[in-house]
This record gives structure tokens, C-alpha cells and sequence, in this order.
């Protein structure tokens, strides 16, 4: 849909090289690290959460290393959007990032209420974060703060209860 010019033109107005590749991210990016195909992303945006139902895999100890590993370093970000009705992922997003050393910092993005909604998005990476004019007031480092999941999402553990909003 992202490259049919009747519903968006920012693909075919780039000039940069795009290639589409069709189906799960995750396992798409393993297997370019499998073919020894590393993309040194500057920036990777993980935007699978819309509505309220989530990709728990998307946000696992294991996908946030495949993540890191196809980041440019040091200075890739890492960029997820969070925004859901009942669920707080800030938590899981903080744990992963500082299990493997990163930082993390909340930013509120405000919608126009017309064409785009307020959003919630978590910036990781492993430079600190300059505060920026545009992002909203609300940003929040969560270097030392109370977010924290009792216990890491792995492949083989998530827990969609401890992380419910109040």
C-alpha cells in the first residue's frame, strides 16, 4: 500500500534506495544478519502496536539485540512507537534498552486531533539525548526511574498483566 502513488507519494518522491520487503520485520532483519547483510540503520522505527493489540515478539530481549545489531553505532536510534489504550510499555522498552546498555527517553508527540492523534513514542540508543525544540515539553528520561517490569520479556516470557494502566 506504501507504494501505491494513489495513496502516498513519499516513496517514489525519495531519492533514496528503497526496497520493500514483504512480511515479518524480525525475521526478515535475522535473516539479512544470517546472510551477513547488516544494515546500519541510523534510525529504525518499530510502528507494528496500532489499535491496542500488540506484536509481543517485537518487543522481546531477543528482537531489541536484532535490533541494536542493525543499528549504526553508536549513534543509531532506535525509535518505537508505544502509544496504546491499555497497556504502559515503557517499562518493557526501559528494561530492554538498559539490559543492553542503551538509554531511553519518552516523547510525547502531539496530533493536530484532525489527520494525526497525540502519540507516544520511545527514543534508544546508546548517545544521550539532546533535548529538541520540537519535541513536546512532556519528554521524560527514564535513566533511573521507577519503570521497571518485574521481570524481562524474553521469546519465552511476556506478561501483558504487570503491565496494565491503572
Amino acid at each position: 500500500m506504501a507504494s501505491d502513488q494513489r495513496y502516498f507519494t513519499f516513496l517514489s518522491d525519495s531519492p533514496a534506495k528503497i526496497e520493500i520487503i514483504p512480511g515479518d520485520a524480525r525475521l526478515s532483519m535475522q535473516r539479512e544478519l544470517d546472510r551477513n547483510e547488516r544494515q546500519d540503520f541510523d534510525v529504525l522505527v518499530i510502528d507494528a502496536f496500532s489499535g491496542d493489540a500488540i506484536p509481543v515478539h517485537l518487543l522481546t530481549q531477543e528482537a531489541f539485540e536484532l535490533y541494536f545489531k542493525q543499528l549504526r553505532r553508536p549513534s543509531g536510534i532506535l525509535a518505537i512507537h508505544i502509544t496504546n489504550t491499555y497497556l504502559d510499555l515503557r517499562p518493557v522498552v526501559v528494561e530492554a534498552a538498559e539490559h543492553f546498555g542503551y538509554k531511553a527517553v519518552l516523547v510525547n508527540s502531539a496530533g493536530d486531533g484532525r489527520l494525526s492523534q497525540d502519540a507516544e513514542w520511545m527514543l534508544v540508543s546508546r548517545d544521550s539525548f539532546t533535548p529538541r525544540s520540537e519535541w513536546d515539553a512532556n519528554q521524560l528520561s527514564m535513566e533511573g526511574s521507577n519503570f521497571r517490569c518485574k521481570h524481562p520479556w524474553t521469546d519465552d516470557y511476556s506478561n501483558l498483566i504487570q503491565i496494565l494502566k491503572r
